[in-house]
């Protein structure tokens, strides 16, 4: 299970195993849309290249970090 908590970050369970990353500070937030969609892309991204969860999440929140800091969803 993964879950996005906008400005608590976002966390991964799995059975007993717990794993949370924090969000990006510093950005200019223009525009929240795409957020989600790029946040999984980049999740599944490091979960189908077998990196742990903590750097797929971590990979999740970079693409989401980009993508909120302009106007669409377009990276």
């Amino acid at each position: 299970l993964v879950i996005t908590r906008g400005k608590m970050g976002a966390i991964s369970i799995d059975n007993d195993e717990i794993v949370e990353v924090g969000v990006k500070k510093d950005l200019n937030v223009v525009d929240l849309t795409g957020a989600g969609d790029l946040f999984a892309s980049g999740y599944l991204h490091g979960y189908l290249k077998n990196l742990s969860k903590k750097d797929s999440l971590n990979i999740g929140t970079d693409m989401a970090s980009k993508v909120i800091q302009q106007v669409g969803a377009r990276l």
